[in-house]
């Protein structure tokens, strides 16, 4: 297994064991409740993306790896769109709630809000920021978060942030 795809498939089992330890399920090996299998890593300007299938929930997760750090820029994870659900947030609803579910990095900048049909019954908001440093755009950056409105999960994130080095 390639290194790339050892760490999204690292990457997928934190994202689903962090969400057996919020529901109070305590197991020593958290593939007794889902298995992960990654794909071959394909590439995406400035790194890669691995897909992995998850079985036992017959789910699947996209993770993005920068190629520089290693360090997961992104990931979708097909099963915290569950489960439907017939709640619609407005922008402010949306905003409001993502900031209790996510910390925003210094300088993001809400630039859009919509809601996606991410599955049917499955009607998720997705913000999308930009980053201001010091009052200046930089050029390229950005967060985008889907998240289901009812469990509070993200099912969808990608970033692209760097610190500027302003002289």
């Amino acid at each position: 297994m390639t290194d790339l795809a050892q760490a999204a498939l690292d990457a997928a089992r934190r994202l689903l064991s962090g969400r057996l330890k919020r529901a109070n399920i305590h197991a020593p090996q958290p593939d007794h409740f889902f298995h992960c299998e990654p794909g071959p890593p394909r590439p995406f300007p400035g790194g890669s993306e691995v897909r992995v299938k998850v079985w036992r929930h017959y789910s699947d997760a996209m993770v993005k790896i920068e190629n520089e750090s290693g360090e997961v820029v992104g990931f979708s994870l097909d099963k915290f769109a569950d489960p439907p659900t017939p709640t619609e947030l407005n922008q402010d609803q949306a905003v409001a709630l993502l900031a209790q579910i996510l910390r925003l990095p210094d300088g993001a900048v809400l630039h859009s809000f919509r809601t996606m049909d991410f599955a049917p019954g499955r009607r998720l908001p997705v913000l999308e920021f930009l980053h201001v440093h010091q009052g200046i755009l930089v050029d390229g950056d950005f967060l985008r978060v889907a998240f289901h409105p009812d469990s509070r999960r993200i099912v969808e994130y990608d970033r692209k942030w760097r610190i500027p080095q302003l002289r």
